[in-house]
């Protein structure tokens, strides 16, 4: 996916960049991840900003609706934003949006009484084979931000810019899947089948809200 973005975001690069256009690449780092972007002037206002950031195998201990899961967070984005500079100053207003695969790939965890509780029922850890499930967002967010800084300003050489903003989710989508453990009679393998699914309900519930991921990102550029 993320050679998808960049081999696209190039191909922007090559399309918007007329001949001698002032352009500024960066490195940056921050809520979507580390990464590499370039800045393109349009005007003496306006600028096109491009860019792809991530990070995988982000770490989270997490507790929602009495389960315990470990969380493994992958992020990849590739940010597509028009800055605007009031006045051609420092300060500018972006829009645009970020293609993304952010996703949570998630696994419950016994409790330190060796049980799970899924839906108010108890089982014991001989009993679930695996319990794991997935948290995804829309794969195209919306952003909407402020920042500092115009890496392609007429004075700029090497710079420093900050982004502060957020990218719109949408309602974020759990799955939840089990698998018995094979001496576990059929009748309860269903059952805790079913309660898994009922669990998985609780969880896009007890989600559904978190539709909005705040973006800070600061960049280092040169402009050439």
């Amino acid at each position: 996916m993320q050679k998808i973005f960049l081999a696209f975001l190039l191909s922007c690069v090559v399309i918007a960049t007329p001949a001698r256009a002032q352009w500024a690449p960066d490195v940056n780092i921050g809520t979507l991840g580390a990464g590499v972007g370039a800045t393109i002037a349009l005007g003496e206002t306006t600028a096109l900003r491009l860019g792809i950031a991530g990070w995988s195998d982000i770490k989270r201990d997490v507790s929602k609706s009495d389960v315990d899961y470990h969380a493994k967070i992958k992020l990849a984005n590739a940010p597509i934003l028009l800055d605007w500079h009031p006045g051609g100053g420092s300060f500018r207003l972006s829009a645009g949006v970020i293609p993304n695969n952010d996703q949570a790939d998630l696994e419950a965890v016994p409790s330190a009484t060796s049980t799970f509780n899924f839906n108010g029922t108890t089982y014991t850890t001989s009993q679930v084979g695996s319990a794991t499930g997935t948290v995804k967002v829309k794969n195209v967010a919306p952003y909407l931000g402020f920042g500092f800084g115009n890496p392609v300003a007429p004075d700029a050489g090497w710079s420093f810019s900050m982004d502060l903003g957020a990218m719109y989710l949408g309602t974020p989508k759990a799955t939840l899947t089990a698998t018995c453990a094979t001496s576990l009679p059929a009748a309860t393998c269903t059952q805790l089948q079913n309660d898994v699914s009922a669990e998985e309900a609780q969880l896009n519930d007890a989600i559904k809200n978190f539709k909005w991921y705040p973006v800070v990102q600061l960049h280092i550029g040169r402009k050439f």
